[in-house]
C-alpha cells in the first residue's frame, strides 16, 4: 500500500489512545503506474470528493480514474484481550500507560513496551503481542496525562526501571524477568535499563538512535544537560536538502562518540534490529559499535538483524509503509542544522516492493525472540 501523501506536516499512521480503535483503508486499484505527482493531484481530488460526496456529481470525476475500490478494516486488539489502563506510582515514579493481558488464567511472560520520541502511549503493538500471550504494558515517558510534555522536559528514565521492577513483580507475569520492546529514540533508555537492572531479560530494539551514550545512566540523554553531548554526536551526521519545497533533514554519517567499558555482570539477551534501508542515521555502522561495546566488555549475548526494505520505522505488519513524515525540531538539541523555525519532512527510508511480507519476517522475529529467550508457565497462545 501506497498512502495518497498529505501537503501538511503530519505524524506517522498510528493508533492515538485506545488500541480497539479500527483503522479503516480505501484502496483503489487503478489502470496505470502512478507518479508521485500523479499522488498529489488525486490527493486533492480525494480531499475534495471525501468533504463534499453528498453533492451531486461531486467526484464523479475523481472516481471514473479508478478501476475499483475496497475498504480493508485493520485491528489490532482483539476482543478477546483485556485492556487496562495504568495510572500508580512505584518506586517514587510515575508509571503512565495501558496494560495488556491475554485471554485465560494464570501467569504470562511479561513485556515492557517503551513509546518513542513522538511521547504518549502507543497502544497497537502492545495490544498486538497480548494476543500472541504476552502480558504487555504498554509505558508512556511523555506527553501523557500528567507527565512532561516534551521530551526534553523529561529529568530521567528512571521509569523505564521502575516499570521493570513493577511488571516483573506482576502477579499475572511469569517470575524470572521480562522483555523490553522499542524503536527509534527509545532504545538508548531502554539498553541503559538494560544494564542497569537484571530483570530485562530480553531487549530488542528496532533502529535504535544510538547517536549518544550506552552508559548504563538514567539521565535525559536529550535534556538540556547533556544538550552539548549530543550535539557533539549528531552534527557530523547530518545533513539537508529541499525536496519538493520543504526542507528535509537526514541524519547519513556516524555518530562521533565513544563507547566506554561497561560494568554490569549480567548478560542478558539483546536483539538489534534494523532496516537496510535506514537513511534517518548510518544505523548499521553504529550498531556495529554498540556491539563491539558490548564484546569489549565481555558481553557476548547481543546480536545484530537486518530486516530488508524496510526503513527506520519498522511497523507492525499490514499497515502502510511511512517513508517521509512532517516533523518540527522542539524535541532534539538546537545545533546549525536542527535551528528550523518551519515544517520540514524527515526521510526514514523503506522499499513499498515486497513491505508486508518484510514488516511480517520483522513481526515474526520479535515474537520467536521473546518465546526462545523468556520464562513460560505454559504453552503460548494461539492466532
Amino acid at each position: 500500500m501506497i498512502p495518497l501523501p498529505s501537503p501538511k506536516a503530519a505524524p506517522r499512521l498510528t493508533v492515538i489512545g485506545d488500541a480497539r480503535k479500527v483503522l479503516t483503508f480505501t484502496v483503489h486499484v487503478w489502470k496505470r503506474h502512478l507518479s508521485r505527482d500523479d499522488l498529489h493531484g488525486l490527493h486533492a481530488d480525494h480531499s475534495l470528493f471525501q468533504t463534499h460526496r453528498t453533492l451531486n456529481g461531486c467526484g464523479r470525476l475523481f472516481h471514473e480514474r479508478f478501476l475499483c475500490e475496497a475498504v480493508v478494516d485493520r485491528t489490532f486488539c482483539h476482543p478477546s484481550i483485556k485492556r487496562l489502563p495504568i495510572h500508580l506510582d512505584y518506586q517514587g515514579r510515575k508509571l503512565r500507560g495501558v496494560m495488556f493481558f491475554p485471554a485465560g488464567g494464570g501467569r504470562f511472560p511479561g513485556i515492557l513496551d517503551v513509546s518513542s520520541a513522538s511521547g504518549r502511549c502507543e497502544e497497537r503493538r502492545a495490544a498486538l503481542m497480548a494476543r500472541h500471550g504476552f502480558v504487555t504494558l504498554a509505558l508512556a515517558c511523555f506527553a501523557y496525562e500528567d507527565l512532561p510534555k516534551m521530551l526534553k522536559d523529561v529529568k530521567d528514565w528512571c521509569c523505564i526501571e521502575a516499570a521493570i521492577d513493577w511488571l516483573s513483580a506482576h502477579e499475572s507475569v511469569v517470575p524470572g524477568g521480562i522483555g523490553m520492546l522499542g524503536c527509534s529514540l527509545a532504545s538508548v533508555p531502554m539498553m541503559n535499563a538494560a544494564i542497569a537492572n537484571a530483570k530485562a531479560l530480553s531487549t530488542i530494539c528496532m533502529n535504535g538512535c544510538y547517536m549518544l551514550l550506552t552508559d548504563g545512566k538514567s539521565g535525559n540523554i536529550f535534556g538540556a544537560d547533556r544538550a552539548q553531548e549530543a550535539i557533539d554526536a549528531i552534527v557530523p551526521t547530518g545533513t539537508h536538502e529541499i525536496v519538493n519545497g520543504k526542507y528535509t533533514r537526514k541524519m547519513g554519517g556516524k555518530a562521533r562518540i565513544s563507547r566506554p567499558l561497561l560494568t554490569h555482570t549480567h548478560d542478558n539477551h539483546i536483539l538489534l534490529m534494523i532496516g537496510d534501508d535506514e537513511i534517518s542515521f548510518n544505523a548499521s555502522d553504529v550498531v556495529d559499535d554498540i556491539i563491539d561495546q558490548w564484546h569489549r566488555s565481555g558481553k557476548k549475548n547481543i546480536h545484530k538483524m537486518v530486516i530488508p526494505g524496510e526503513g527506520h520505522l519498522i511497523e507492525p505488519p499490514y499497515t502502510p509503509l511511512t517513508a517521509t513524515t512532517g516533523g518540527g525540531n522542539n524535541l532534539l538539541p538546537a545545533d546549525d542544522w536542527l535551528r528550523v523555525r518551519m515544517p520540514y519532512l524527515i526521510a526514514w527510508g523503506g522499499r513499498h516492493r515486497d513491505h508486508e511480507e518484510n514488516s511480517v519476517l520483522a513481526w515474526n522475529t520479535v515474537i520467536d525472540c521473546f518465546r526462545k529467550t523468556l520464562p513460560a508457565a505454559h504453552e503460548f497462545a494461539k492466532l
